[in-house]
């Protein structure tokens, strides 16, 4: 046995992304899993008109009208082979009981500081 040392870089398109939610389905080749993570937020306007004055000063600020109340922006689209889909389910699993604060028999997780 012996130990292999990892070093973790961040990619230049590394970024925090808030996932609100997923959608997904079986990948399109067989044996892969595909899902896109989505945030979501108040819709914004597509585009806004101003009362300007003639010395510049602004009048009014008036918004076109919404396509809808809400939008879930689609941040990124993940593709993967079973085996690392379901390296991902155990690790979610394993994270969520952490966040509840228990192990797999549903007892209290053991203080982390004795």
């Amino acid at each position: 046995m012996r130990n292999l040392s990892l070093r973790y870089l961040k990619s230049t398109q590394f970024r925090t992304i808030p996932v609100h939610g997923a959608v997904g389905s079986a990948g399109t080749s067989p044996g892969r899993i595909e899902f896109s993570v989505y945030s979501e937020r108040v819709s914004l306007p597509d585009r806004v008109t101003l009362e300007v004055a003639d010395d510049g000063t602004v009048v009014e600020h008036r918004q076109r009208p919404e396509s809808g109340d809400f939008e879930r922006e689609l941040e990124s689209h993940l593709v993967m082979d079973l085996e690392n889909a379901v390296q991902l389910h155990a690790l979610l699993g394993r994270l969520i009981q952490q966040a509840l604060g228990t192990t797999p028999d549903s007892q209290p997780a053991p203080s982390p500081n004795p």
